[in-house]
């Protein structure tokens, strides 16, 4: 066929269906073909082929801190100018979770290394549609790790040891954005200054800025937050009696609600983590070597908090004398992931991962010989995106 190319023998429709199966590396050389190929790919349409193709390939993303082991990655040129001489580094390794692989997750490997100076710390939250976002002291960053593309948001104010900033990430999947909750409290006072703000992210680069938005709910975040179905969910100590609650922002109307906490979830569930299950937040307690299964608070979608106790016949010989954390569950293949203590205390030790499969009753254990660090977190709701290529 004579002037034939990949263009003129396929049907738009079947170049998107073919080219979602490539790898985010691949795609990003292919930008580099065409004009007519990078707009294919950074298009709308594209983006959600992709996602939808990634879903179906679930990741498990690890984060490690950890004293640098490698020279910077020049992707992260931005950063090294203001941070000479990085002595840590934290890591995130992604890769394919597969049904009974062994040994798990050897496919689909995906790294991006961040170096930084201490005192600076480096926190991710938890990934969202595959973007992550990075706190680095007062800077934001917005990353899709499997591409190794960022970007940066504007500056906070503040940043320093008397103002606390908390950052959280969202989707919008009406009107296809996503958004940046920043909460910055200056607590050196009776009367905390807390400011909210809100940075909305396209998937063109504009001129992204700061909204302040209001909350009349006086409160103090405790953790990193969640993400479920267009809500942001965040355990925080309410100002007005130091009660435990967990704040909801809806990514959506920009609006802020307050969860109370029945009083037998108060009495247990101050320092257990916040925890998709099946699409609905959850309290899981750490599982010890005595439990034989994972007892958690779901909140149903009534609103009411219920106790679930999942019994696992082989758990007390398949794990050492020592706590698991639950950390989610994957849909698509029935099964829980428990994982190691984040604090490993000693970066030469393998981070173990556990899968349990609710349907067949399997537990497996598996040694993450890739992961070791001072301090890990594990994510079960990582997927390929093509934000930000």
């Amino acid at each position: 066929m004579e002037n034939s190319s990949f263009d003129t023998v396929f049907s738009l429709d079947l170049q998107k269906h073919i080219m979602s199966f490539f790898t985010l590396k691949s795609l990003a050389k292919c930008i580099c073909v065409s004009k007519q190929w990078a707009s294919l790919i950074r298009g709308e349409d594209f983006a959600k082929v992709y996602l939808t193709r990634s879903v179906d390939r679930p990741r498990l993303m690890f984060m490690v801190s950890r004293d640098r082991t490698q020279p910077p990655e020049p992707e992260m040129s931005w950063f090294h100018d203001v941070c000479e001489n990085p002595s840590m580094e934290t890591l995130f390794h992604s890769v394919y979770l597969k049904e009974k692989e062994e040994p798990l997750l050897s496919s689909g490997q995906q790294q991006l290394r961040i170096s930084y100076v201490q005192p600076i710390t480096c926190s991710a939250l938890r990934p969202v549609q595959g973007l992550v976002c990075l706190h680095l002291d007062n800077q934001i960053v917005i990353c899709n790790p499997g591409a190794k593309t960022f970007r940066k948001l504007p500056e906070v104010d503040g940043g320093n040891s008397e103002v606390c900033i908390n950052c959280f990430l969202g989707y919008d999947k009406a009107t296809d954005v996503f958004k940046v909750l920043c909460i910055s409290l200056y607590d050196m006072s009776e009367t905390p200054i807390t400011t909210y703000q809100v940075c909305t992210i396209r998937s063109t680069a504009g001129e992204e800025s700061w909204r302040p938005i209001t909350c009349e709910y006086g409160h103090k975040p405790c953790d990193d937050g969640l993400f479920i179905d267009g809500v942001l969910y965040y355990k925080a100590e309410r100002y007005s009696d130091k009660a435990r609650v967990i704040m909801s922002f809806n990514v959506m109307s920009e609006e802020f609600s307050v969860i109370e906490l029945s009083e037998q979830v108060s009495r247990g569930g101050h320092s257990w983590d916040l925890v998709n299950y099946n699409e609905e937040i959850a309290l899981p307690a750490p599982v010890g070597y005595n439990t034989s299964g994972l007892q958690m608070w779901v909140r149903d979608q009534m609103g009411e908090w219920l106790l679930r106790s999942i019994p696992i016949p082989p758990w007390k010989q398949t794990v050492e004398d020592k706590p698991f954390y639950f950390v989610g569950n994957i849909n698509r293949t029935n099964e829980l992931v428990f994982t190691d203590s984040p604090s490993l205390g000693n970066q030469n030790l393998p981070y173990i991962v556990l899968l349990y499969d609710t349907n067949s009753g399997d537990l497996r254990r598996f040694k993450i010989e890739e992961v070791k660090g001072h301090y890990v977190e594990t994510f079960v709701d990582h997927v390929d995106s093509t934000w930000l290529i």
